[in-house]
Formats: structure tokens, sequence, C-alpha cells
């Protein structure tokens, strides 16, 4: 979970309990992070890789580790500039990394990508839904009329998914590994009010997008073994990760902010539980779990809800208009 800029709302001044007592934890913990963690030794030559979100956190690590181990990466941003610069420090340490341009907030451009990478590529070995928004202070709206961080953070990446399943059923063994957090126990999700509406929150907004995502992980792997197309999902929380959106808080929130960001991790060490999923072994023993610290989680009861994760997959399909069977 990157944390992003916040709102001046004084009954919203101090973070979330639930992310101070995780970062303050993690602090205490530093060897919590898989000592036997084996992803190295993968190789990954000959396969192909999607890291939404890839020029910048966690997602450029990510990005620049399954290189390392062989992989063709495509990094897909909605900044070309930025994009490019992530290609290009990469690229200096000999890294197969392309760049394409997404904008997850606009189903036009979710199309575009999708239509972009399936000329150029067979198969989809591995995508990592790593791009997301958090804690916007107003209610806002994308290009297709979805809460921005509901239409971000999961309806964007359902539809960009549904678009690439048949790259990702022609690689025979594919992994889908999206990004949540342990935000999702802040969520409240109602079916009837996916887009915030009737009160909106701008935590629970994002946590509500974080349970989407861990529900989506579980319900693609429901369908998938079922229908035996071979993709094996995973929802991970990274951790509490610092980065310098935080330098745009003033004032006390901002002074706040600021100084706990010696409580959270680095963006090596939070990139290390997607990179788990997306390659080792031991992590196919728990697909379509939750997983944190390179370990599967129960998460919330929210997340084990098999009637919630189908609702929420049906509604998805006819917002995005996408079936994954078809």
């Amino acid at each position: 979970m990157i944390l992003g800029p916040r709102s001046d709302n004084s009954e919203e001044l101090s973070l979330p309990r639930e992310i101070t007592s995780k970062a303050r934890q993690q602090q205490h913990t530093p060897g919590n992070m898989g000592a036997n963690l084996s992803y190295e030794a993968n190789d990954l030559s000959g396969k192909n890789v999607i890291v939404t979100g890839g020029n910048a956190g966690i997602g450029l690590v990510t990005a620049r580790e399954l290189a390392k181990l062989g992989a063709s990466v495509t990094i897909a941003c909605r900044d070309p500039t930025r994009a490019q610069n992530a290609v290009e420090e990469l690229s200096k340490v000999g890294a197969n990394v392309q760049t394409l341009p997404l904008d997850l907030a606009s189903f036009e451009s979710v199309q575009t990508f999708a239509k972009s990478y399936g000329e150029k590529h067979d198969a989809l070995h591995i995508l990592v839904l790593n791009a997301g928004i958090m804690a916007l202070p107003e209610r806002k709206t994308t290009k297709d009329g979805l809460e921005m961080q509901m239409g971000t953070n999961h309806f964007g990446h359902f539809l960009l998914t549904g678009l690439l399943m048949d790259r990702l059923k022609a690689a025979q063994g594919a992994r889908v590994v999206t990004v949540a957090s342990s935000a999702h126990q802040m969520a409240s999700l109602d079916l009837d009010d996916l887009q915030s509406e009737k009160n909106y929150s701008k935590w629970k907004a994002y946590g509500n997008s974080k349970l989407a995502n861990v529900l989506f992980a579980k319900e693609l792997q429901k369908r998938s073994d079922a229908n035996g197309w071979k993709i094996d999902a995973f929802s991970v929380h990274p951790g509490v990760i610092g980065t310098d959106l935080w330098n745009h808080n003033s004032g006390v929130q901002g002074a706040f902010l600021r100084f706990g960001r010696k409580f959270m991790r680095d963006t090596e060490e939070g990139a290390k539980t997607s990179l788990y999923c997306a390659v080792d072994r031991d992590a196919e023993k728990n697909k379509g779990g939750y997983f944190s610290d390179c370990a599967p989680k129960s998460g919330t009861s929210a997340t084990r809800d098999d009637e919630l994760a189908a609702g929420l997959w049906e509604k998805s399909e006819d917002i995005c208009k996408v079936k994954y069977d078809a």
C-alpha cells in the first residue's frame, strides 16, 4: 500500500489505526519478510510480464527484479515521460523492458493497451496489477463515471485482465498478482453502492477498492480452477510504504505523516511479496489467497465471503462489459 495525499479534514487528521499499527509492527519485525524467499532461483527467459504502475515505487522494483530473471517486461503507465524514464533506468542494467501507455481510469485506454499488447505478444505469463491511487479527499469519477478509487484500483484492472485472458490462457500456467492492502479491514462493501454515491469517505472508499482486489483474486482462482484456465491468482499486502507523496501535506498533519515515514518499509522490502507470488513455487499451495510478508494470511471475514466475491464479479462484468469465459 503506497500512502498518498491526505485531506485537511480535521476528523481524519491522523492515519487510520490499522495503518499506524501495521507500520510500527513492521519496524520491530525486520526479519519478517521471508528468509526462505526463493524467487531469485527462477529463470524467466522467454516469459512475458506486465506490471501496471511499474514506473515507480514497488512497481519499479517488481519490474526490475522480474527483468533480472530474464523476463520481457512491459511497464504500463499513464505518464509516457515517467514510463520512458523507468525504461531507460532499467535498460542500464541490461533489463529487457518496454512501455505502453495505460490509464486505468479510462476504459478506452485499457482497451487500447490490451489491443496493442495482444498484437505484439502471443502469451502473457505474469500480470502484476500494481498501480493504484489512495484516499482522494473528495469524491471524483473516472472518464466512465465510476468512483475514482474503485474505478482505478478495481474496475480498470478487472477490465484489463479480462481483455488479456486469451494471452493469459495461452501461457498455460500464468499468474495474476493483485496488490491489495491490509486497508481492506476498513471496507464496508455494498454491491448496490460500489461508486460511493450515498456517503463518500476517502478511507472507506479506498478500503472498499482493496477488498475488491482481494475478492477479485479469490474469484478469479475459483473460476480458473472450474474452467481449466491454468491461471493462478494472488492478492498481496506489501506493507506500509512511504513515498515522496507524503511531502505534499502541510501543517501539523504533514509533520505527523513525514515523521511516520521512519516506521515504514522501503520499496525494496515492499515488492518482495509481489515477487514471491509472481514466481515462487511455494505460493501455489495457497493460490487464490491473500498474502503478506511472503506468507498466506487470513484477512477479514469479508475476504472469505464466497457470495460477496461472486456478486462483485458479476457486477464488474456488467460494468466493464467484459466476459472472462467468452
